[in-house]
């Protein structure tokens, strides 16, 4: 059986599942039996494609995922957002002194 799946968006919330899980966020009680090493968690995946308890919420996105895990999952999300848009900027500041050269 094979399942449409967006590489980058499965990325993006398995890293997103992982960050609030390290921070306590999410506890064993909502990610239950997750894997401690990374080629494990990779497995992980399956439960978000076939929207399995906490798959189910993280199927939807990081977005609509920390709407609905709650404040704090909101809070580090809002975070990870802004250190993107810093490194952005950065980058694009970067690209233009290269180009002045």
């Amino acid at each position: 059986m094979k399942f449409p799946i967006d590489e980058q968006l499965s990325g993006q919330v398995l890293a997103f599942a992982i960050e609030l899980y390290e921070a306590g966020i999410l506890t064993d009680e909502g990610l239950p039996n997750f894997p401690k090493t990374g080629r494990e968690r990779f497995f992980y995946l399956i439960k978000i494609i076939h929207r399995e308890g906490i798959g189910n919420i993280l199927a939807d996105g990081v977005y609509h995922a920390a709407r609905q895990i709650g404040k704090e999952a909101e809070q580090r999300l809002n975070t990870i957002f802004e250190t993107q848009d810093k490194i952005a900027n950065r980058i694009e500041q970067i690209k233009n002194q290269i180009a002045v050269l």
